[in-house]
């Protein structure tokens, strides 16, 4: 790898959550890797829960994340990936990603010259120490934050708005004109016949 490779390190249960549902959890990680870009090297590290552990690890396998489980207890997912870094360093690597909020990630920075990114999602609280060391941070949507969003933006409410406020379409404008000029050219016309028929009686007793 080279000494630029750049590495992502995904703290499962701090950003993922819940970890028993396939589904939601493929699309968390894959909005993570994706809102990080290109990266050299994904890791991600969880508990182990049999019988789930295999599950998850298939499915990170499948999005192109090395899976890292651990014996559960405090930190241990986070001491795991910390300690992966400080190997990836070792070999070079200068630039990490976490995906977490825990403080514990703040060691990178203190211990090695690697440039420290952070990434998590919007509204998650990151500890102190973390935000202090952190070269940047970046929030971004939860998967369907956008849709929902979009879906009350585009709702009864909204609708009613946009009729209140939308100006009136030019075809209709120019409807409108027209149908008053030919309603105006009727009653010209019905006022020329009534006065044109008194005109023909006085003519003809002449």
């Amino acid at each position: 790898m080279p000494t630029t490779g750049r590495v992502l390190l995904i703290d499962l249960e701090n950003v993922v959550g819940t970890l028993g549902k396939p589904a939601a959890l493929r699309s968390k990680v894959v909005a993570l890797v994706d809102a990080a870009g290109l990266h050299d090297h994904i890791v991600a590290a969880f508990a182990k829960r049999p019988p789930s552990s295999d599950a998850i690890a298939a499915t990170l396998t499948a999005l192109g994340v090395v899976p890292i489980p651990v014996e559960p207890g405090p930190d241990a997912a986070e001491e795991a990936l910390i300690a992966h870094a400080v190997g990836m360093h070792a070999r070079g690597c200068r630039h990490f990603t976490v995906c977490s909020c825990d403080g514990a990630f703040a060691r990178l920075a203190d211990s090695t010259d690697a440039r420290l990114d952070v990434l998590v999602w919007q509204g998650q609280p990151i500890a102190t120490r973390l935000r202090k060391v952190a070269d940047t941070i970046r929030q971004v949507p939860r998967p369907g934050a956008g849709a929902s969003a979009s879906a009350a933006a585009s709702g009864p409410a909204a609708a009613a708005r946009n009729r209140t406020q939308s100006p009136p379409r030019p075809s209709s404008v120019l409807l409108a004109t027209m149908l008053a000029l030919f309603a105006g050219a009727v009653w010209v016309g019905i006022g020329v016949a009534v006065g044109q028929r008194p005109a023909d009686v006085l003519l003809r007793r002449r």
